[in-house]
């Protein structure tokens, strides 16, 4: 488990550990340019070879000259681009702007020579940082469209802290931003680097100590796990055991047309340990479910137009008596009565509510306001602008926003953002073949069975995103990302549990 950082909470502990400490900024420059110098030279393939820093005006700018220095003084030929002049540096900027224009192996150039540079051993992208909140100017779309000519002719491109163009705190790439090959950053990772584009635009990402101390890392930091972070939660289970130490799921779902919704949660659960598992579902629903689950129950309900009518709620009231958690959603239809879902968020279980039964609270007030931590909420980002009655500021936006309504959330994305009442977590395990139908019903299906089991909300919530990640992961590595589905996941899961 590692912190992820905002912008402003990286700026708060650097200026924390320079009060604190008495550290000049210019000292902490140097420290992260140095990082930077010694990976530069190792991309750039040792001393001799050219290296163009372009450098803009702020502090990244300021590390790129720092460390065009150094790589000079290690051997290398630094070729120095100030991006926008000399004459507006800021004053780190500035001091290594100066030394760097007397230091050995070092040579400044403009804008205008760029065409008469061949192609180089390296590009270092130290033009802007973390706090970039605008679009690029045409004087960056063109430098960094070269950047990227020479990144695809075999040049490889270092960002320095994050790519140029990348925002810090959304990972929102305005148009032209520079996609990295390389990407060093300080201290901690950021935001930006793992969430949307920067999981495409970072390259390899590593993190470079600037020597501040970990007592000084905000408390309410992101915290970054890994399936071998959930794995090492897994409880173990005696040989002296049975079915009902293991929880009763509920699973309410299904209805005419995604049948199959409610048959995959039902199989991920079974997949994921649950002792007992019972379907609720459409009585229309119950061959799909006993033939494609035979080792789950299921409780035939009454329906209306194919999905769950009003005489279903006092059935399932009964129904959550005696089970260890409920989850409800997967293929049940905008057509269910509204009635089936607050029976599950009336109850006192532990639940998960994803899909349609997001989509049918966002459209009742009063469902709505039965959200309670025990709940948690599994939304993408449309159903999250529905339950919010609009789009959100990004994804660390839409967490906080949706957090507020009371429940536990789990906010999907390529990168799966989890707060409870303790802490916020983000997964970048997964892959690109996961963006297929159904694969938030085998989500479903791993929370419920977890919850079941009797694990914390909060934990379920980030152990069971990391760990549907990494289900993703291995039917990828068999199927690849076009061919695989969901049901693949499925089958992957008895790998996942048994510690990859």
């Amino acid at each position: 488990m590692e912190p992820i950082l905002t912008p402003e909470q990286m700026r708060k502990l650097e200026q924390a550990y320079m009060e604190r400490t008495g550290t000049p900024s210019i000292q902490l420059m140097e420290r992260a340019a140095l990082a930077v110098a010694r990976w530069a030279m190792e991309l750039a393939g040792g001393p001799g070879r050219t290296a163009v820093f372009a450098c803009g005006s702020g502090g990244n700018g300021g590390d790129g000259f720092a460390a065009a220095r150094l790589y000079g003084q290690a051997g290398g030929r630094a070729l120095v681009l100030p991006v926008y002049g000399e004459e507006r540096l800021a004053p780190d900027a500035a001091v290594n702007c100066r030394l760097a224009r007397t230091s050995p192996g070092v040579v400044f150039i403009a804008m205008e020579d760029l065409p008469r540079v061949g192609l180089p051993g390296l590009w270092v992208d130290a033009v802007f940082g973390i706090g970039l909140s605008r679009p690029l100017d045409q004087r960056c779309q063109d430098l960094f469209a070269r950047m990227e000519a020479d990144r695809l002719l075999g040049a490889p491109v270092l960002a320095v802290d994050i790519p140029s163009g990348l925002n810090g705190l959304t990972g929102a790439a305005f148009p032209g931003a520079v996609r990295a090959s390389h990407t060093l950053t300080f201290q901690c990772l950021k935001a930006g680097h793992c969430l949307a584009d920067g999981l495409d635009f970072c390259g390899q990402l590593r993190a470079a100590s600037l020597d501040i101390p970990p007592e000084l890392l905000p408390l309410d930091a992101l915290v970054h796990v890994t399936p071998q972070d959930a794995q090492a939660q897994l409880v173990p289970r005696r040989r002296n055991c049975h079915k009902g130490q293991f929880g009763h799921l509920l699973v309410v779902a299904g209805s005419r047309g995604m049948a199959g919704a409610a048959l995959m949660a039902a199989q991920a659960a079974l997949r994921s340990g649950a002792g007992l598992v019972t379907v609720a579902c459409p009585e229309s629903a119950l061959p799909v479910i006993q033939s494609g689950a035979p080792c789950a129950m299921a409780l035939p309900l009454p329906e209306a137009e194919g999905a769950l009518a009003q005489a279903a709620a006092p059935l399932l009231r009964r129904a959550l008596e005696g089970k260890t958690a409920a989850a409800v959603g997967p293929g049940l239809s905008l057509r269910a009565h509204p009635d089936s879902v607050a029976a599950v968020l009336e109850s006192p279980l532990p639940a998960v509510v994803d899909a349609d039964a997001l989509n049918l609270i966002a459209q009742s007030p009063a469902l709505k306001g039965l959200l309670a931590p025990r709940h948690l909420i599994t939304p993408h980002p449309g159903e999250a602008a529905r339950l919010l009655g609009g789009t959100a500021q990004g994804p660390l936006d839409a967490l906080e926003r949706l957090r507020a309504l009371g429940p536990t959330v789990l906010y999907k994305g390529a990168a799966t953002l989890t707060a409870g009442e303790t802490g916020r977590y983000i997964r970048t395990s997964g892959c690109p073949g996961m963006a297929k139908g159904g694969s938030g019903d085998v989500l479903t299906g791993m929370l419920g069975a977890l919850l079941a089991q009797g694990y914390p909300v909060e934990q379920a919530a980030w152990m069971g995103a990391v760990l549907h990640g990494l289900a993703g992961e291995l039917a990828q590595s068999q199927w690849g990302h076009t061919a695989m589905t969901p049901w693949d996941m499925i089958e992957a899961l008895p790998q996942v549990w048994t510690h990859g």
